[in-house]
């Protein structure tokens, strides 16, 4: 019979209709196939809907003994990385496989995965560590899930046709299974392994490292005393090798004087070297430096003719400057670089020009204050030149070669804790003290570095520099980090707030006075107060005629305003006199004696009465008079009563440990807080859920010299 066929006797049609059945015992699937047959020439279904229809069932079984063929796929390795919550190093790896079957359709084919971790044959299924199934693709579309999902290291746990994830380092082996529709099952097993295939990183000591010869005439140079924070991906930084020109054997150099002679160099020898890293995987990986050994108490036997160049780094005031970083350059490239002072440059041919150079970038606050503003003010405005010529250098740290209302700006910028650094110069600026300034008053075109020629005989030159700290017209910047200066201060100035009850969503103008602002040049401090109780607004002038200028707002949100000011001459005003007005807006209830303190956290508090530093104290204006803001003081806690949360607020003299107590009505303790507290104003957060309790109870605050008690509140 064929479909559409017409014998003249009868109009023929074929179709059929296929149900298919994936589970079946003796057969990869069944379909039953429903046959209809219609002649058109009999079949009309207004008359008769059987007569000239006909249909038959077929019941198709398809079987099939052929497994599914399986390819394991292991990408690459990837780098590792040190897990700290299993401590050791893990990497990364995609794994994944193909399936092919003759039968089944592949989004019916039933994927399975198991992992025995390190290859060890144990493991919680069947000698296999992880299990992830079993689920077909078409089932996976319609949002079946695996009956196991037993793999942590896994990208997708519940993907049992991918298995790619980060696994710990060592060689594991993973096993495929995949069952297509007659129950046979193909697999794939095979090995992988996660290593460190990261070489480490190298950091050298940078620029030249100089060490001195010493009696014995050898040093060993030890490849990990030139590691400047070398660090590997897994290997601890205990564990890395360190060795030199790529031959693990080679731990040190060792230099001797026969090196000196050899190379016929009298005061210094340099060497430059490879230091190789290499990490427990043997991934190794170097960088270069250059040490230069230095025999400048003629150890060795000196040979050949040689210069060389010597000098001291002092200021103004004759103190030796350090760290300096002091280059030599000939011909314009630089063949050395010392750090330190009084600096030694030997082995110097003759008959050539060299360039001495010294460079220190770092601190620029040191010696700077708002002092340092008064004295150049009164330079521009002609009151008090400024005579010295490397204090008038000092002074131009925009670097226009002349004092203006903009270097001023800049400094107080930096006072204030808005810029880290000047913009324009180094902190620190030398000039050959062989200089002679041709007109003090027009130091501008002083040199900052100074050319040697060597003639034909060996000698030695001294070059010495005189240091200038920009920015430092006083002259009491530290010269050296070792050690430190000390500040001598007589009197003070007392900043005075008055006392006033805080409300939430009120906006407030504290005012700030003084009782004793007789005769002030100016003033810088740092303000704190505290940010989660207070919002700042903005700044309103007082007598002082202050602008957003004289203030470092770039920390309000940490609750720290700078304030810097000077006057044109010394200036008193009475006590109830606002010297300046700041606005806030209470975001929580609170007292003004309880918000505010003065520190020197940022900018260092001091002010300049007369020709006098003064120190700079805050105190609160009370009915009982002014308490001052230096004392001990314990606050009683907010809120009180409290259902979750309190904060205890006190005020320290001097910063140091405190603890604080917490007990209750018949003296038990229920909690001890040791603690740290800065000069001035402190809080605390204190939970319930730390207490553990309900109901009255005492907290006690000590220390040093003084202790106090309150008490508090605790509801359910």
């Amino acid at each position: 019979v064929i479909n559409n066929a017409d014998d003249n006797c009868a109009l023929i049609s074929i179709e059929y209709k296929d149900e298919i059945f994936t589970i079946e015992p003796d057969a990869c699937f069944k379909i039953l196939r429903t046959w209809t047959v219609i002649d058109w020439c009999q079949y009309d279904p207004f008359i008769d809907p059987e007569f000239g229809r006909w249909e038959a069932l077929q019941v198709i079984k398809v079987r099939d003994r052929d497994k599914p063929v399986v390819t394991c796929n292991v990408g690459p390795c990837e780098p590792a990385t040190l897990s700290n919550s299993l401590g050791v190093c893990v990497g990364h790896i995609s794994l994944t496989a193909d399936a092919t079957d003759n039968c089944s359709p592949i989004d019916w084919l039933l994927w399975e995965y198991k992992i025995d971790a390190f290859n060890d044959g144990k493991g919680e299924h069947g000698g296999y560590d992880f299990r992830v199934g079993s689920l077909t693709k078409k089932g996976a579309a319609a949002g079946d899930t695996t009956e196991y999902s037993h793999n942590p290291f896994a990208d997708d746990r519940h993907n049992p046709f991918d298995a790619s994830g980060t696994y710990p380092i060592g060689i594991h082996k993973i096993c495929w299974f995949v069952e297509d529709g007659c129950g046979n099952v193909g697999t794939c097993c095979t090995l992988f392994e996660i290593k460190d295939c990261k070489a480490p990183t190298p950091y050298c000591l940078t620029g030249i490292i100089t060490v001195p010869m010493p009696s014995t005439g050898c040093i060993d140079i030890w490849a990990k005393d030139l590691d400047h924070g070398s660090f590997d991906n897994c290997t601890d930084k205990d564990d890395l090798l360190f060795y030199f020109d790529g031959d693990p054997s080679k731990t040190s150099i060792r230099i001797c004087c026969e090196d000196f002679v050899r190379a016929q160099a009298n005061d210094a020898l340099r060497v430059d070297v490879e230091m190789w890293v290499e990490d427990e995987e043997g991934n190794k990986d170097y960088c270069k430096t250059v040490v230069i050994v230095q025999d400048n108490l003629d150890i060795c036997p000196n040979t050949g003719s040689a210069g060389k160049i010597t000098g001291e780094l002092k200021t103004n005031k004759g103190e030796l400057t350090n760290p300096v970083d002091v280059q030599l350059y000939n011909a314009g490239n630089m063949m050395s670089q010392v750090t330190g002072g009084p600096y030694s440059f030997g082995d110097l041919k003759l008959s050539q020009t060299y360039t001495i150079k010294p460079n220190r970038n770092d601190d620029h606050i040191n010696g700077v204050s708002t002092h340092d503003i008064t004295v150049i003010q009164k330079h521009i405005l002609g009151k008090t030149a400024i005579t010295n010529p490397y204090l008038l250098l000092a002074a131009d740290v925009n670097g226009n070669s002349s004092i203006t209302s903009a270097d001023i700006a800049e400094i107080r910028k930096l006072i204030l804790g808005s810029i880290s650094e000047f913009s324009k110069v180094q902190s620190w600026t030398f000039v050959p003290t062989a200089y002679q300034f041709a007109d003090p008053a027009n130091p501008w075109n002083a040199p900052r570095q100074s050319s040697v020629t060597f003639g034909n005989t060996p000698e030695v030159k001294a070059v010495p520099f005189v240091a200038v700290k920009m920015g430092d017209v006083t002259e009491n910047a530290r010269a050296s980090n070792v050690g430190g200066t000390s500040t001598r201060t007589r009197g003070q100035l007392n900043i005075e707030l008055d006392e006033k009850n805080l409300v939430a969503g009120e906006t407030y103008r504290v005012s700030f006075k003084s009782s004793n602002f007789e005769n002030v040049n100016g003033y810088q401090f740092t303000l704190k107060y505290d940010a989660t109780a207070l919002s700042f607004e903005g700044t309103e002038e007082g007598v002082l005629g202050t602008t957003e200028a004289n203030f470092g707002l770039t920390r309000t949100d940490k609750g720290i305003i700078t304030t810097s000011w000077n006057g044109n001459a010394p200036v008193s005003f009475g006590t109830n006199d606002v010297l300046f007005t700041l606005v806030f807006k209470a975001t929580k209830s609170g007292r003004i004696s309880q918000s505010f303190s003065i520190t020197s956290d940022v900018t260092t508090a001091e002010a300049y009465v007369n020709t006098d530093l003064a120190k700079v104290n805050l105190g609160v204006r009370t009915d009982r008079g002014v308490v001052a803001g230096e004392v001990f003081e314990l606050y009683q806690n907010e809120p009180n009563p409290f259902a979750k949360q309190t904060t205890i607020s006190y005020r320290l003299p001097e910063a140091g440990a405190v603890t604080l107590t917490i007990y209750d009505v018949t003296g038990k303790i229920i909690r001890v807080y040791n603690i740290g507290g800065q000069k001035g104003l402190n809080t605390y957060n204190v939970n319930k859920s730390d207490i553990g309790t309900s109901g009255v109870l005492y907290y006690q605050l000590d220390a040093a010299n003084n202790t106090a008690t309150k008490r508090m509140v605790v509801i359910e």
